[in-house]
C-alpha cells in the first residue's frame, strides 16, 4: 500500500512539473500573438487618445477623407457596466480611393471604410492600430497602387509623433 502512495505522489509531481513547462513553452507564445495580431500594425502615440484622435480627424479632413463616426468605446461599455482605459473607434474614408478598391474586390468592403482605433493601456501609455496594408494586398489580391491608397502608415506617422 505504501508502494502505490509514493507512486501516486511521484505521478501528481509529474503532472504539476509537465503542466508547468507546457504553459512556460506555449503561453508567452500565445500572449505575444494576442498583442500583435496578423495584419495590424501597433504604434505608439506621444499624445493622449483625446489628442491623437482629434489631430488624426483634422489630418484627415485636411486630405479629404470623411470621417463617419467615432466611437468612444470606453463609454459604450460603461453603459454595460464595464470599465476600461479610454479607447475610441474612428471610422472614415473617401470613395475616390475605397471606390477603387471595392471594384477590384467587392469583399474588400468588409476592411472599408478604413479605422483606427486608439487606445490607453493600463499604465497609460497610448496606442493607436489600423491595418497593414500588406496584409490588405494579400487578404484581397490587389494591385500595387491599390494598396497603395490604403496606406495609413505615413499619415499615422504625422499623427503620432511631436
Amino acid at each position: 500500500m505504501q508502494k502505490n502512495h509514493i507512486t501516486d505522489n511521484a505521478r501528481r509531481c509529474f503532472l504539476h512539473q509537465a503542466t508547468f513547462a507546457w504553459l512556460c513553452l506555449y503561453l508567452p507564445t500565445n500572449i505575444t500573438k494576442m498583442s500583435d495580431p496578423k495584419g495590424v500594425i501597433i504604434d505608439v502615440s506621444h499624445f493622449s487618445v483625446d489628442l491623437t484622435v482629434q489631430r488624426l480627424i483634422e489630418l484627415l479632413k485636411n486630405k479629404g477623407a470623411k470621417i463617419y463616426t467615432v466611437i468612444d468605446q470606453r463609454e459604450e461599455l460603461s453603459h454595460a457596466g464595464l470599465q476600461i482605459p479610454p479607447m475610441k473607434f474612428v471610422l472614415f474614408g473617401n470613395p475616390k480611393t475605397g471606390g477603387p478598391v471595392m471594384m477590384a474586390n467587392p469583399v474588400a468592403g468588409l476592411d472599408l471604410p478604413l479605422k483606427v482605433l486608439v487606445w490607453a493601456d493600463e499604465k497609460n501609455v497610448v496606442r493607436a492600430a489600423y491595418h497593414d496594408p500588406a496584409y490588405l494586398k494579400e487578404r484581397y489580391s490587389l494591385s500595387p497602387q491599390l494598396v497603395g491608397m490604403l496606406n495609413l502608415e505615413p499619415l499615422l506617422k504625422a499623427v503620432l509623433k511631436a
